[in-house]
């Protein structure tokens, strides 16, 4: 507690109010929502809005604010305000054409529009939130379409699309490993053992 309220807290406080800083209204789609403009996704993409990357941390990063500052007495004005941003801040879970999550709010004329082993993995990094599983509601089986209320099926079928990591183009390691933990997150334990084990086998793990 004592590393917290004098380090830990105010760090994650200063990243917090220069984001509130940064948020703009959707002014392409007038949803309402709360977005990040400029952006770009950590994989590839253009330059453009609400990328599902930057959104996910936001939420995840005023979420875990809000859990903290009362332990650290922070002002109720604050928390007030970090609270009425993340009521109104995009989640970054927008479902693509084939069911899984797309990587821009606004997809690209040239965006993948089906599902490939070039199916990226930084859209699914806020599968350890609230808002995309929960226990009590486990994804669907693999045949089932996914649904914006079913964000869990969502990156259930990212991963799938993905593959287990032998295709030509994803063969990379570091994301070897974050395809094990995302299949454990999604408490989908046949598929993450067959992927540890193929990182195992492949000197990855």
């Amino acid at each position: 507690m004592t590393w917290l309220r004098a380090q830990g807290y105010p760090l994650l406080k200063g990243v917090t109010a220069f984001w509130l800083s940064q948020l703009q209204q959707d002014a392409y789609t007038h949803d309402g929502m709360l977005v990040f403009n400029l952006c770009n996704s950590p994989e590839h993409g253009p330059t453009t809005f609400a990328c599902t990357h930057y959104q996910q941390l936001l939420h995840q990063l005023f979420a875990t604010i809000l859990s903290l500052g009362l332990l650290a007495s922070d002002s109720t004005a604050f928390l007030t305000n970090v609270s009425a941003t993340l009521a109104a801040l995009d989640k970054g879970l927008h479902i693509s054409s084939w069911g899984g999550v797309r990587e821009w709010k606004l997809q690209p004329a040239k965006a993948t529009t089906s599902k490939t082993t070039r199916t990226g993995t930084c859209r699914t990094c806020g599968t350890s939130t609230r808002a995309y599983r929960s226990r009590r509601s486990r994804p669907r089986p693999r045949s089932s379409a996914a649904s914006p209320t079913q964000p869990s099926s969502a990156v259930v079928t990212n991963l799938w699309s993905r593959g287990p990591g032998n295709g030509p183009d994803a063969n990379a390691g570091w994301e070897k490993v974050w395809r094990v933990a995302y299949w454990g997150v999604m408490f989908v334990n046949k598929e993450g053992k067959v992927s540890k084990r193929f990182n195992s086998n492949s000197g990855v793990v």
